[in-house]
């Protein structure tokens, strides 16, 4: 329920959201690898990543910081 009254109180970013990720059968193998290890290197490292973008949470809106990335 949490969740649920974090949502109805506005704060857009407790959502849970989703990917659909999909590939042409006309990419080669090499092309699929290097998607997949770069979406795995980003869930793996999602919360240093993460340090580099200020939320909104009324809006759930992520805005890349260059100055925080820099630092």
């Amino acid at each position: 329920m949490r969740m649920h009254d974090a949502i109805r109180a506005g704060q857009e970013v407790e959502k849970p959201g989703w990917v659909r990720l999909n590939f042409s059968v006309l990419m080669d193998d090499a092309k699929v690898a290097y998607i997949l290890k770069s979406v795995n290197e980003l869930a793996e490292n999602a919360s240093v990543i993460g340090q580099s973008y200020l939320c909104d949470t009324a809006t759930a809106r992520f805005k890349y910081q260059e100055t925080l990335a820099a630092e």
